[in-house]
């Protein structure tokens, strides 16, 4: 999947860039790569957990989640980290077989967050031609 946008570079993360002779969307481009749940509960000790964690920090300090939005997300990070650890528990070297068993869980997680989202459009549909009648 590809997007356009623009970025507003800081000084500091330009500089390094210049200094280093890197391009800044190479750089910005390999850490959203390294996003992955399915990665992160499944490689328990790789240094490369770290893209998560800023996905992570910026969920727990800058993006406000409801009560409500967490209960319905909490059974599929349950699911998500037993799936994993089921699997790690009996081999710890069985990463890709974790991971694999993670992208599942995803894939359920995300058609019931769109289904539910779909479920608000249609709802707010309805009253709208309600109200119009």
């Amino acid at each position: 999947m590809k997007y356009t946008f623009e970025l507003e570079l800081s000084e500091d993360f330009h500089m390094l860039c210049d200094i280093f002779r890197i391009k800044p969307e190479t750089i910005i481009q390999k850490i959203i790569s390294r996003i992955s749940f399915p990665f992160y509960y499944s490689n328990l000790n790789d240094k490369e957990r770290w893209a998560t964690l800023l996905l992570l920090d910026y969920l727990g300090t800058d993006h406000e989640i409801t009560d409500e939005e967490f209960d319905f997300h909490r059974p599929y990070m349950d699911q998500l980290g037993d799936s994993v650890m089921g699997i790690l528990r009996k081999d710890r070297d069985a990463t890709k077989k974790a991971e694999a068993a993670a992208r599942k869980v995803m894939k359920q997680w995300h058609k019931a967050v769109l289904a539910e989202r779909a479920k608000y459009i249609i709802d707010d549909l309805d009253t709208s031609i309600n109200k119009q009648e």
